[in-house]
């Protein structure tokens, strides 16, 4: 078991990586891969599957299920909604926020994510990928899940080694100052 971890209010834990489903389902060449990819992310003990009717128009839940096919037991579906100012709240009622799209579609909503310097400099010390940075950075705050979408094992068990990372408190400045939080409300990157 991870030591990064996040308890609902029902003494329930989970890793604070799980996986995201958006863009599943949509090309049926991919879905041995996807269903592959959310049953590796399983047996790593990624067991929070977001997933929503809208993805795919329903695409997306078909591959879910077929991912949880005699193992639905081992894990938790969930669906989401944050305002900018709402985190405060939910730590304090120990109630778990899900950061979704926590990579910004891997930067197509974002392009100077996974290229920034400051995210680069840090991947480098640490010897991982700018992406495994910004997963540790988004968990880095109790109470917070992350579910970046995998579509191949070897980009869940990247994923799922973020789980290890401990940022210094000088890389989570460095990080806070090239992406400040909001201080008001601010339109979401989805289309």
């Amino acid at each position: 078991m991870t030591a990064k971890q996040v308890t609902f209010t029902n003494q329930v834990s989970l890793p604070a990586i799980g996986q995201g489903t958006w863009y599943m389902g949509e090309d049926p060449s991919r879905r041995r891969d996807e269903v592959s990819a959310l049953q590796a992310g399983l047996d790593l003990g990624l067991r929070l599957i977001d997933t929503a009717e809208m993805y795919a128009d329903g695409a997306a839940e078909e591959v879910v299920g077929e991912a949880l096919t005699g193992r639905r037991d081992s894990a938790f579906l969930a669906s989401r909604g944050i305002e900018y100012d709402l985190l405060p709240w939910c730590q304090q009622q120990q109630m778990p926020v899900m950061a979704y799209s926590p990579l910004a579609q891997a930067g197509r909503l974002r392009g100077d994510l996974l290229s920034n310097s400051v995210v680069n400099d840090i991947a480098r010390v640490h010897n991982v990928s700018a992406a495994q940075i910004l997963l540790a950075w988004v968990i880095r705050q109790s109470g917070v899940i992350a579910i970046p979408k995998a579509a191949s094992v070897a980009h869940v068990e990247q994923n799922a080694a973020a789980l290890q990372i401990t940022l210094s408190v000088d890389e989570l400045k460095q990080l806070d100052k090239a992406y400040p939080a909001p201080k008001g409300k601010t339109a979401l990157d989805m289309a």
